[in-house]
């Protein structure tokens, strides 16, 4: 807490809740509770690839955690991490990930909105040719070459996107798998 301002540094004694230890990195540190549904973790270690490294492993052990708990309770992580030199100079900014199925749709909007829209028309589509309803869509058409060309046409197009929605949705899926794999901080620079 030696390179904080005064006023943070008596926010954080004042709220001191819980001393910790990360013995694998040999990093440790202290939890603080500023306010209400809030706390806050500051960890030393001069090492910057340990201190990363023990921030990784402690925000994915919290993620985890907290996808056991019901939705009204689970933990929500500010968005960037901070780290400073212990003589506060230079800083690491690290962005928490989020693995979840429905951040991926979000990251992937365009995909996840062209496989929605290309399922829904191809299935109207397809159920359009349906021998059942053909009379119906295509019944007022009296030449049968252009009904049957009418109801290729449809054929094709229904086709063409079904194939669209699983390419698209492949995508989703893709970058959902991708995610997964990847770990809970992304380092966004190593300024020096």
């Amino acid at each position: 807490m030696q390179n904080l301002s005064e006023a943070e540094n008596n926010s954080a004694r004042a709220s001191l809740k819980y001393p910790i230890q990360h013995y694998r990195t040999k990093t440790g540190g202290v939890v603080s509770h500023p306010e209400h549904n809030s706390y806050v973790f500051r960890l030393v270690n001069d090492d910057p690839e340990r201190l990363m490294s023990s921030v990784e492993e402690i925000v994915g052990r919290l993620h985890i955690v907290s996808r056991g708990l019901r939705r009204s309770k689970r933990l929500r992580f500010e968005r960037h991490v901070y780290l400073l030199s212990t003589k506060g100079q230079s800083h690491i900014v690290g962005t928490i990930t989020s693995k979840g199925f429905f951040n991926a749709l979000r990251e992937r909007r365009a995909e996840s909105i062209v496989g929605a829209f290309s399922i829904v028309v191809s299935t109207l589509l397809l159920t359009a040719t349906f021998p059942a309803f053909r009379g119906i869509v295509v019944g007022g058409l009296r030449d049968p070459a252009v009904r049957e060309w009418t109801l290729g046409i449809m054929d094709r197009i229904a086709g063409s996107l079904l194939v669209t929605t699983l390419l698209s949705w492949y995508q989703v899926l893709s970058h959902y798998f991708d995610v997964r794999r990847s770990p809970y901080v992304k380092w966004l620079n190593q300024a020096g």
